[in-house]
């Protein structure tokens, strides 16, 4: 798995002088817009998440009683769902995972030591993996993968059933001031700067001089690309809906439908030329530079379209670095 853009979020989202981009003449309704964003793609991608935790916990259990290649590819298979579901989230964070700090347990960013998704793929996902995992190492796993799937579960509890003592976050938002919508959309820019330029750019050196590897932070699973296609597929639902269609609903219900059409065309794009990248991501830069600079180019041209005509229509207050859509190069 490649770690969340957490980092990265905090430092731009917090820059000072907040630029507050033009309404269209009548202001949409921003609560209602984000209790129907709500309920048609958060609260179940929350709902997956908690799923695929549960699975993901239960490999862990198997594995670790029942020892065999075919547990051990069954737990490799339950954390790359879980890591995809999880990225898929990412634009979705405004909320209980903000203010719960949920990162810190599934990503295992914890002051305890290294924890989360990364400790269980570098425990299953090497090589000979069956034969080096201990007792101890078992224990740990299942301690981990437990704390993954009770946090998930809070979370998703957070959003439908109680949140702060009340009714779930979801109830509050139809009558709230619409804050979480800036939030999305923010955090929505952030992520496609932190892939386009923060990781591919660097990666390729077209955001800087000399190209490095390094950004990448991809595991032994190399879930890179899967990763990727999680957060393209997440930011595409808060956009443009999570229907079977992908379009139509979302935020695209305020949104004129050049804007629309626009959206669906570049997310189009991207998921293609996502589906032409292989696995493990780094492997790919070095050896299909055309095929990954065809998806850092799609997430730009994702990036402007929001830094600017979603913005204005939506009426959303920017306090992103890049508000102009201008990204690295």
């Amino acid at each position: 798995m490649t770690k969340s853009k957490r980092a990265h979020r905090r430092v731009v989202v917090a820059v000072a002088g907040l630029l507050t981009l033009a309404a269209c003449s009548s202001d949409p309704p921003r609560g209602e817009t984000l209790a129907g964003l709500a309920n048609e793609a958060i609260v179940p991608a929350f709902a997956q998440l908690a799923d695929s935790t549960t699975s993901l916990q239960k490999a862990m259990v198997t594995l670790c009683e029942l020892p065999s290649e075919q547990n051990l590819a069954d737990a490799i298979e339950a954390l790359a769902a879980t890591s995809w579901a999880w990225a898929y989230s990412e634009p979705m964070w405004a909320g209980p995972v903000e203010a719960r700090n949920s990162y810190d347990v599934i990503d295992g960013q914890l002051a305890t030591g290294p924890g989360g998704l990364g400790l269980i793929e570098s425990q299953i996902s090497v090589n000979g993996a069956l034969d080096q995992i201990t007792e101890p190492d078992c224990a740990e796993l299942t301690r981990v993968s437990t704390l993954i799937a009770d946090e998930a579960d809070a979370v998703f509890e957070a959003w439908t059933v109680s949140w702060n003592g009340g009714a779930g976050y979801v109830d509050g938002l139809a009558t709230s001031d619409g804050d979480d919508l800036d939030m999305i959309v923010n955090d929505s820019l952030v992520l496609l700067e932190a892939m386009a330029d923060d990781e591919i750019g660097v990666a390729v050196g077209a955001a800087f001089e000399t190209a490095t590897l390094d950004v990448i932070d991809e595991g032994p699973a190399g879930l890179g690309t899967s990763d990727m296609r999680g957060h393209v597929a997440g930011l595409r639902a808060i956009f443009l809906g999570s229907g079977s269609s992908g379009t139509g609903s979302g935020l695209s219900l305020l949104l004129d439908d050049t804007t629309t059409a626009t959206l669906t065309r570049q997310f189009d794009r991207a998921e293609a030329a996502l589906d032409a990248v292989g696995s493990p991501l780094k492997a790919e830069i070095e050896n299909s530079l055309q095929a990954v600079g065809e998806v850092r180019d799609s997430l730009i041209e994702i990036q402007v379209t929001i830094s600017t005509e979603v913005v204005s229509q939506l009426g959303v207050t920017v306090g992103f670095a890049d508000a102009d859509g201008d990204t690295g190069s």
